[in-house]
Protein backbone atom coordinates (compact mmCIF):
# COMPACT_ATOMS: atom_id res chain seq x y z
CA UNK A 1 0.00 0.00 0.00
CA UNK A 2 2.72 2.54 1.01
CA UNK A 3 4.71 1.33 -2.72
CA UNK A 4 1.12 2.35 -4.39
CA UNK A 5 0.89 5.58 -2.75
CA UNK A 6 4.74 6.33 -3.44
CA UNK A 7 4.41 5.66 -7.17
CA UNK A 8 1.09 7.55 -7.54
CA UNK A 9 2.48 10.51 -6.03
CA UNK A 10 5.76 10.26 -8.24
CA UNK A 11 3.95 9.84 -11.28
CA UNK A 12 1.20 12.68 -10.47
CA UNK A 13 4.60 14.64 -10.03
CA UNK A 14 5.78 14.11 -13.17
CA UNK A 15 2.71 14.32 -15.24
CA UNK A 16 1.90 17.99 -13.29
CA UNK A 17 5.64 19.35 -13.66
CA UNK A 18 5.42 18.18 -17.88
CA UNK A 19 1.83 20.25 -17.39
CA UNK A 20 3.44 23.60 -15.90
CA UNK A 21 6.01 23.63 -18.40
CA UNK A 22 3.53 23.44 -21.75
CA UNK A 23 1.12 25.86 -19.41
CA UNK A 24 3.98 28.33 -19.03
CA UNK A 25 4.76 27.77 -23.21
CA UNK A 26 1.24 28.55 -23.81
CA UNK A 27 1.08 31.43 -21.04
CA UNK A 28 -2.23 29.74 -19.41
CA UNK A 29 -2.85 30.19 -16.31
CA UNK A 30 -0.99 27.45 -13.78
CA UNK A 31 -2.76 27.93 -10.33
CA UNK A 32 -4.86 24.29 -10.51
CA UNK A 33 -1.51 22.75 -11.65
CA UNK A 34 0.38 23.52 -9.00
CA UNK A 35 -2.52 22.79 -6.23
CA UNK A 36 -2.46 19.39 -7.85
CA UNK A 37 1.56 19.41 -7.90
CA UNK A 38 1.31 19.85 -4.44
CA UNK A 39 -1.28 17.16 -3.81
CA UNK A 40 0.91 14.76 -5.52
CA UNK A 41 3.87 15.75 -3.43
CA UNK A 42 2.27 15.06 -0.69
CA UNK A 43 0.70 12.00 -1.55
CA UNK A 44 4.40 10.68 -2.41
CA UNK A 45 5.75 11.79 0.40
CA UNK A 46 3.25 10.01 2.90
CA UNK A 47 3.87 6.50 1.35
CA UNK A 48 7.21 7.18 1.65
CA UNK A 49 6.87 7.62 5.63
CA UNK A 50 4.88 4.84 5.81
CA UNK A 51 7.05 3.11 4.14
CA UNK A 52 9.92 3.92 6.36
CA UNK A 53 7.12 3.69 9.63
CA UNK A 54 7.06 0.36 9.48
CA UNK A 55 9.07 -2.48 11.25
CA UNK A 56 10.21 -4.67 8.22
CA UNK A 57 13.86 -3.24 7.29
CA UNK A 58 14.69 -2.12 3.52
CA UNK A 59 17.44 -3.69 2.06
CA UNK A 60 20.68 -2.03 0.95
CA UNK A 61 19.58 -3.31 -2.62
CA UNK A 62 15.97 -1.85 -2.55
CA UNK A 63 17.25 1.06 -0.69
CA UNK A 64 19.85 2.12 -3.58
CA UNK A 65 17.08 0.77 -6.41
CA UNK A 66 15.01 3.59 -4.84
CA UNK A 67 17.98 6.02 -4.86
CA UNK A 68 18.87 5.21 -8.52
CA UNK A 69 14.93 5.61 -9.72
CA UNK A 70 15.00 9.27 -7.72
CA UNK A 71 17.89 10.02 -9.85
CA UNK A 72 16.78 9.08 -12.99
CA UNK A 73 13.48 11.15 -12.23
CA UNK A 74 15.31 13.61 -11.76
CA UNK A 75 17.73 13.82 -14.84
CA UNK A 76 14.39 13.48 -16.83
CA UNK A 77 13.28 16.96 -15.10
CA UNK A 78 16.44 18.34 -15.65
CA UNK A 79 16.21 17.33 -19.11
CA UNK A 80 12.68 18.75 -19.40
CA UNK A 81 13.52 22.31 -17.93
CA UNK A 82 16.76 22.59 -20.48
CA UNK A 83 13.89 21.90 -23.09
CA UNK A 84 11.50 24.58 -21.92
CA UNK A 85 14.29 26.94 -21.03
CA UNK A 86 15.12 26.37 -25.37
CA UNK A 87 12.02 26.49 -26.26
CA UNK A 88 10.64 30.04 -24.42
CA UNK A 89 14.13 31.48 -25.27
CA UNK A 90 13.55 30.81 -29.00
CA UNK A 91 9.96 32.35 -28.48
CA UNK A 92 11.00 35.24 -27.17
CA UNK A 93 13.37 35.68 -30.27
CA UNK A 94 10.07 35.40 -32.50
CA UNK A 95 8.21 38.28 -30.09
CA UNK A 96 11.01 40.40 -30.79
CA UNK A 97 11.41 39.85 -33.97
CA UNK A 98 7.98 40.42 -34.91
CA UNK A 99 7.67 43.18 -32.16
CA UNK A 100 10.55 44.95 -34.18
CA UNK A 101 9.10 44.82 -37.59
CA UNK A 102 5.47 46.21 -36.69
CA UNK A 103 7.43 49.20 -35.05
CA UNK A 104 8.32 50.15 -38.13
CA UNK A 105 6.31 52.95 -39.87
CA UNK A 106 4.77 52.76 -42.73
CA UNK A 107 7.69 54.62 -44.70
CA UNK A 108 9.91 52.38 -43.87
CA UNK A 109 7.95 48.84 -44.50
CA UNK A 110 6.98 50.98 -48.19
CA UNK A 111 11.78 51.29 -48.42
CA UNK A 112 11.55 47.89 -47.17
CA UNK A 113 9.67 46.19 -50.20
CA UNK A 114 11.19 48.66 -52.32
CA UNK A 115 14.34 47.75 -51.37
CA UNK A 116 13.66 44.22 -51.82
CA UNK A 117 11.83 44.41 -55.57
CA UNK A 118 14.94 46.45 -56.52
CA UNK A 119 17.18 43.47 -55.96
CA UNK A 120 14.97 41.38 -57.65
CA UNK A 121 14.85 43.49 -60.47
CA UNK A 122 18.55 43.76 -60.61
CA UNK A 123 19.16 40.29 -60.21
CA UNK A 124 16.87 39.78 -63.15
CA UNK A 125 18.79 42.13 -65.34
CA UNK A 126 21.98 40.81 -64.15
CA UNK A 127 20.74 37.45 -65.83
CA UNK A 128 19.25 38.57 -68.84
CA UNK A 129 22.53 40.70 -69.70
CA UNK A 130 24.66 36.86 -68.68
CA UNK A 131 22.17 35.66 -70.97
CA UNK A 132 22.74 37.93 -73.63
CA UNK A 133 26.39 37.72 -73.39
CA UNK A 134 26.41 34.24 -73.71
CA UNK A 135 23.83 34.89 -76.89
CA UNK A 136 26.56 37.12 -78.79
CA UNK A 137 29.51 34.97 -77.89
CA UNK A 138 27.56 31.78 -79.14
CA UNK A 139 26.63 34.31 -82.47
CA UNK A 140 30.18 35.12 -82.56
CA UNK A 141 31.43 31.70 -82.40
CA UNK A 142 28.88 30.62 -85.15
CA UNK A 143 29.84 33.09 -87.44
CA UNK A 144 33.43 32.35 -86.98
CA UNK A 145 32.59 28.74 -88.10
CA UNK A 146 30.25 29.91 -90.69
CA UNK A 147 33.34 31.84 -92.51
CA UNK A 148 35.47 28.99 -91.72
CA UNK A 149 33.66 26.52 -93.87
CA UNK A 150 32.92 29.01 -96.39
CA UNK A 151 36.52 29.33 -96.51
CA UNK A 152 37.16 25.34 -96.62
CA UNK A 153 34.84 25.06 -99.10
CA UNK A 154 36.18 27.80 -101.43
CA UNK A 155 39.24 25.97 -101.11
CA UNK A 156 37.61 22.89 -101.52
CA UNK A 157 36.59 24.30 -105.13
CA UNK A 158 39.73 26.20 -106.09
CA UNK A 159 41.12 22.84 -105.50
CA UNK A 160 38.56 21.30 -107.69
CA UNK A 161 38.70 23.57 -110.36
CA UNK A 162 42.41 23.64 -110.75
CA UNK A 163 42.47 19.84 -110.53
CA UNK A 164 40.06 20.08 -113.94
CA UNK A 165 41.80 22.44 -115.50
CA UNK A 166 45.19 20.26 -115.31
CA UNK A 167 42.86 17.19 -116.39
CA UNK A 168 41.84 19.43 -119.29
CA UNK A 169 45.15 21.04 -119.94
CA UNK A 170 46.42 16.86 -119.95
CA UNK A 171 43.64 16.04 -122.06
CA UNK A 172 44.22 18.60 -124.81
CA UNK A 173 47.60 18.25 -124.98
CA UNK A 174 46.83 14.08 -125.44
CA UNK A 175 44.14 15.25 -128.14
CA UNK A 176 46.56 17.41 -130.22
CA UNK A 177 49.58 15.79 -130.03
CA UNK A 178 47.58 12.20 -131.04
CA UNK A 179 46.52 15.04 -133.97
CA UNK A 180 49.84 16.14 -135.04
CA UNK A 181 51.31 12.40 -135.00
CA UNK A 182 48.43 10.63 -137.27
CA UNK A 183 45.32 12.67 -138.31
CA UNK A 184 43.33 9.37 -138.93
CA UNK A 185 44.49 7.27 -136.73
CA UNK A 186 43.50 10.36 -133.74
CA UNK A 187 39.92 10.95 -135.75
CA UNK A 188 39.35 7.35 -135.11
CA UNK A 189 40.00 8.22 -131.35
CA UNK A 190 38.64 11.24 -130.34
CA UNK A 191 36.25 12.26 -132.94
CA UNK A 192 32.90 12.04 -132.36
CA UNK A 193 33.25 12.03 -128.89
CA UNK A 194 32.68 14.91 -126.02
CA UNK A 195 35.52 16.62 -123.59
CA UNK A 196 35.99 19.44 -121.27
CA UNK A 197 38.49 21.82 -122.60
CA UNK A 198 40.33 25.02 -120.90
CA UNK A 199 41.29 27.87 -122.28
CA UNK A 200 40.75 31.79 -122.76
CA UNK A 201 37.87 34.05 -124.69
CA UNK A 202 39.65 35.52 -127.85
CA UNK A 203 37.08 36.13 -130.29
CA UNK A 204 33.44 35.81 -131.25
CA UNK A 205 31.57 35.41 -134.47
CA UNK A 206 28.00 35.19 -135.64
CA UNK A 207 28.62 36.41 -139.59
CA UNK A 208 29.30 34.16 -142.59
CA UNK A 209 27.07 31.99 -144.58
CA UNK A 210 27.79 28.75 -142.74
CA UNK A 211 26.61 30.47 -139.16
CA UNK A 212 23.71 31.91 -140.36
CA UNK A 213 22.75 28.59 -141.99
CA UNK A 214 23.23 26.42 -139.08
CA UNK A 215 22.55 29.04 -136.42
CA UNK A 216 25.67 28.57 -134.52
CA UNK A 217 28.05 31.34 -133.20
CA UNK A 218 31.15 30.69 -133.86
CA UNK A 219 34.43 31.38 -130.62
CA UNK A 220 37.92 31.80 -130.66
CA UNK A 221 39.46 29.68 -127.64
CA UNK A 222 42.70 30.20 -126.98
CA UNK A 223 44.84 27.57 -124.86
CA UNK A 224 48.41 27.69 -124.36
CA UNK A 225 49.66 24.06 -124.61
CA UNK A 226 53.37 23.73 -123.01
CA UNK A 227 53.87 26.98 -123.96
CA UNK A 228 52.56 26.97 -127.49
CA UNK A 229 49.51 29.37 -128.04
CA UNK A 230 46.70 27.18 -129.68
CA UNK A 231 43.69 29.01 -131.46
CA UNK A 232 40.44 26.37 -131.16
CA UNK A 233 36.90 27.51 -133.05
CA UNK A 234 34.28 26.49 -131.01
CA UNK A 235 30.56 26.37 -132.44
CA UNK A 236 27.58 27.23 -130.08
CA UNK A 237 23.77 27.34 -130.98
CA UNK A 238 22.79 30.92 -131.05
CA UNK A 239 19.48 30.60 -129.71
CA UNK A 240 20.90 29.02 -126.38
CA UNK A 241 24.00 30.96 -125.63
CA UNK A 242 23.38 34.39 -127.07
CA UNK A 243 22.98 35.71 -124.04
CA UNK A 244 25.78 34.09 -122.23
CA UNK A 245 28.58 34.80 -124.46
CA UNK A 246 27.58 38.41 -124.76
CA UNK A 247 28.68 39.13 -121.39
CA UNK A 248 32.27 37.69 -122.14
CA UNK A 249 35.39 39.59 -122.32
CA UNK A 250 38.79 38.71 -124.21
CA UNK A 251 41.07 37.44 -121.82
CA UNK A 252 37.59 35.79 -119.75
CA UNK A 253 38.29 31.91 -119.08
CA UNK A 254 35.97 29.55 -120.90
CA UNK A 255 35.46 25.91 -119.57
CA UNK A 256 33.55 24.58 -122.66
CA UNK A 257 32.01 20.93 -123.13
CA UNK A 258 32.38 19.85 -127.12
CA UNK A 259 32.36 17.20 -129.23
CA UNK A 260 35.28 17.06 -130.97
CA UNK A 261 35.89 17.53 -134.91
CA UNK A 262 39.91 17.70 -134.88
CA UNK A 263 42.71 19.29 -132.23
CA UNK A 264 41.25 22.85 -133.63
CA UNK A 265 37.59 22.19 -134.05
CA UNK A 266 35.05 21.28 -131.44
CA UNK A 267 30.92 21.62 -132.35
CA UNK A 268 28.01 21.95 -130.40
CA UNK A 269 29.71 23.18 -127.44
CA UNK A 270 28.07 24.15 -123.79
CA UNK A 271 29.72 26.61 -121.60
CA UNK A 272 30.09 25.07 -118.28
CA UNK A 273 31.39 28.10 -116.13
Amino acid sequence: MDVLLGMTGLIGVIVCVIVLIVLAIRKKPKKKAVVVLIAFSALFWIGMAISFSKEETVTKAEYDELVSELKSVNLKLSQKSEEYDALLEEYTELQENAASFMQLTEDEQAAELAWAEQERIEAKQAAQEEADKIAAEKAVEEEAQRQAEEQQQAQAQKEQDQQQRDAAAALFHEIRMAYKNNELSADDTYKGNRYTIVGSFDGISEDGLLNQLLGEIKVTLKIVDEGTPCYLFCDFDADTWREELSKLSKGDEMVIEGECDSWGVWSDCELLN
